[in-house]
């Protein structure tokens, strides 16, 4: 014979207990919503302060570290920092990517300028550091070095960079020792001032004419996916 007596109480908890999931799957799912709506809100904000216009004038890079052959046709110019979390996404993720489909094919250039925020305290030295290994023809290899090493870049990790950049330690000190490395590193960043930069990173897509310089056409703000950049690329390679 069956034992009934408990069956009441048990129903009861029972209905307790799917009234509670119920209310906390209803909880979580508002949360969720309003989470995505308040993302989808800064987002949308951010966007609409930060996007530089597009310049009228070309942007001189002959002077500037380039990544890409000889032949390419188009350029896309970065403005960075390398205390910055979004550019060094963009290192890690979406330009090898564009090194493999783009770069490396001799298409298309990349080029860096230095954009060190005020926000973070190590930035610009970290741009003159890459600025003085750039000079024995070493820049890319310590880029790759700074935006594997976790923020703030103190002295010995920017060390660390330059050694493992294979840069000579030597002729390295004496540059940061003087002062063109901090002017150089100043004069990317009035140029971006001048062009409407105050995001990093920040990148003008254009074609590149006679005397290196590069006509503009697109500006892209944060890091940026490669269905973004492509699409950008592909309008003017074709």
């Amino acid at each position: 014979m069956t034992d009934q007596s408990n069956r009441p109480q048990t129903s009861k908890w029972r209905t307790v207990f799917e009234i509670a999931s119920t209310a906390l799957m209803l909880l979580l799912a508002s949360v969720l919503v309003w989470q995505n709506r308040a993302a989808r809100a800064m987002e949308a904000k951010t966007v609409a302060r930060r996007d530089p216009p597009v310049p009228n004038k070309p942007i001189e890079i002959a002077e500037s570290p380039m990544l890409g052959g000889t032949s390419a046709r188009v350029a896309i110019i970065e403005y960075a920092d390398f205390e910055c979390p979004a550019c060094a996404a963009f290192s890690r993720s979406t330009e090898p990517a564009l090194r493999n489909d783009y770069i490396d094919k001799g298409t298309v250039a990349l080029v860096y300028k230095h954009y060190p925020l005020a926000i973070h305290a190590r930035a610009g030295a970290a741009a003159e550091a890459s600025w003085c290994a750039a000079r024995q023809g070493r820049f890319w290899q310590v880029h790759e070095q700074l935006f594997a090493s976790p923020a703030p870049l103190d002295d010995v990790q920017l060390q660390t960079a330059v050694q493992k950049g294979g840069v000579d330690v030597s002729a390295y000190g004496s540059c940061r020792a003087g002062s063109e490395a901090a002017r150089q590193v100043q004069r990317d960043k009035s140029e971006g001032d001048a062009l409407g930069v105050n995001a990093t990173p920040t990148f003008f897509v254009g074609k590149i004419s006679p005397g290196g310089r590069v006509q503009v056409s697109h500006a892209i703000v944060g890091a940026g996916s490669l269905a973004t950049f492509k699409d950008a690329l592909e309008r003017l390679l074709h």
